[in-house]
């Protein structure tokens, strides 16, 4: 399965015409794998962002302090309805 690169899912993240599912999707592959500038990044996009229901959720990535280190299964977000 091909990856997709950090710089598209930025663009999906900060797109204002990505629909609410793919840019939470996007924003949580990015805090699984990225650190604290992945999260900064990601308080900026949610203070930028239109959609109340999309900047809760970037807010909640971008705050999650849970160590991503560990081999555990995270639990499920709240994700935004389309």
């Amino acid at each position: 399965m091909p990856s997709v690169s950090h710089d598209a899912l930025w663009s999906l993240v900060e797109g204002a015409a990505v629909d609410a599912t793919t840019r939470a999707a996007a924003a949580e592959a990015l805090v699984r794998t990225g650190g604290e500038p992945e999260r900064a990044r990601l308080r900026v996009a949610a203070a930028h962002c239109a959609d109340p229901r999309v900047r809760v959720v970037l807010e909640e990535l971008a705050d999650d302090e849970r160590d991503d280190t560990v081999e555990t299964p995270a639990p499920p977000l709240a994700r935004p309805s389309v």
